[in-house]
């Protein structure tokens, strides 16, 4: 019986160092959200405009005009989901409405869907003032629309997403609560968030999405591993490159004689800083991110050739930008592989020199990589079945432990 026991106790030792090497892997989830919500976020703000108060209790008169403008997003975890929705409030002042769009990512074609936009027309009654706001209700969180006559409320309108889909709770839930956004009347607009400072909160939340797809990069950062050589001719490249006015690519030009005459008519005030990261795209296709004067994000992807000066085509250029995803990079890896203005790769790039030499010994183990051993699509379900034979094995111990010996 004790030698049952120890086998079984070897096996859940096992079973719970496999385990403690998956689980965190599955639940360190990047967030690959960031880049697609950027971009819709950036898109509205470009369309639309964005609302801003001289005060961070200022109001908005919209007595006569109302105006159109993004002042407020957030990301918001409906249903306690991994990944959160995207949620914009915008007033649109064609249809003198306020709109709150809703979001969530789609992880098949990597991009932001939306869900619903909930419209409320900027029109009260004599005494009447709406609100809109976010409230948090046991599991799920929720757009709400509430309209008051003095102090009494009239009428309540909660709005959430489950499993990707829009809905309006028919019952008001028990226990709320709320987080005021905005409010208003026919007259005027009174925003309960600080959208003073030319809405600088709203250019905050903006940053913080575009250091997200900053981080979610899979390829290889190789800047600690390149010559100072090479970084001198990377330096120079990214010099041109920084005074660059306009987004550039290579894909916009049928021959060289355009493409030449293009990457070489630059007269912008951007000065180079520093390179913060280089991305090997393989095929000597380099995604180059570095920051100037005017600008943190700034990127650059190159091809490394010794047919032309400090051995770097540039092959796409885009300053004040939202960092490049995996997805991009990938179809701009495939679109140049295809380009005939792209030139030949010439031997790589110079990379620093290992400090020590490697000593194979037949006496020394190579140690066991669990994570790289297992896809990561197939991470999570190995985690549940892992939890499951886990559980089992728990109630296993206790039976075997609370029978006798026999």
């Amino acid at each position: 019986m004790k030698r049952q026991l120890m086998r079984i106790m070897s096996v859940f030792c096992a079973l719970f160092i496999v385990a403690s090497m998956i689980i965190p892997s599955v639940y360190a989830k990047d967030k690959v959200w960031s880049s697609a919500y950027a971009y819709t976020l950036n898109s509205a703000m470009s369309n639309c405009g964005t609302l801003s108060t001289e005060n961070s209790d200022g109001y908005i008169d919209i007595s006569t005009t109302c105006p159109t403008g993004v002042f407020y997003a957030d990301l918001v975890n409906f249903e306690n989901a991994v990944e959160p929705c995207l949620v914009m409030f915008y007033t649109d002042g064609n249809t003198n409405s306020i709109s709150v769009d809703i979001y969530r990512y789609d992880a098949e074609e990597r991009s932001a869907k939306i869900v619903t936009t909930v419209k409320e027309p900027l029109k009260t009654q004599d005494g009447e003032i709406a609100e809109i706001a976010l409230a948090e209700g046991g599991d799920y969180r929720y757009v709400v629309f509430n309209r008051y006559m003095g102090n009494d409320l009239v009428s309540e309108e909660y709005y959430t997403v489950i499993e990707n889909d829009a809905f309006m709770r028919v019952e008001p839930p028990g226990q709320k609560l709320l987080f005021g956004v905005v409010s208003f009347t026919s007259k005027y607009l009174h925003p309960e968030v600080d959208i003073s400072n030319f809405n600088g909160n709203l250019s905050i939340f903006f940053s913080l999405l575009k250091d997200g797809a900053a981080q979610n990069v899979g390829y290889t950062d190789i800047l600690g591993d390149i010559t100072n050589d090479e970084h001198e001719k990377l330096s120079r490249v990214l010099s041109r490159t920084a005074e660059f006015t306009e987004t550039f690519d290579i894909g916009n030009y049928s021959t060289m004689a355009e493409y030449s005459l293009a990457v070489n008519r630059h007269n912008g005030n951007g000065k180079f800083n520093a390179i913060t990261n280089i991305y090997d795209l393989g095929d000597e296709l380099y995604y180059v991110r570095y920051s100037t004067d005017l600008c943190f994000y700034n990127s650059t992807v190159l091809r490394r050739t010794d047919k032309v000066t400090d051995d770097y085509q540039i092959l796409n250029v885009r300053n004040d930008c939202i960092p490049f995803s995996d997805t991009e990079l990938d179809s701009i890896k495939k679109a140049y592989m295809k380009n005939k203005l792209v030139l030949e790769k010439s031997g790589g790039m110079e990379l620093k020199s290992e400090p020590f030499i490697k000593v194979n010994k037949l006496d020394v183990e190579k140690p066991l990589d669990v994570p790289q051993m297992i896809s990561p699509s197939l991470r999570k379900p190995l985690a549940l079945i892992g939890g499951g034979v886990l559980i089992g094995l728990f109630i296993l111990l206790w039976v075997l432990f609370s029978s006798d010996d026999k």
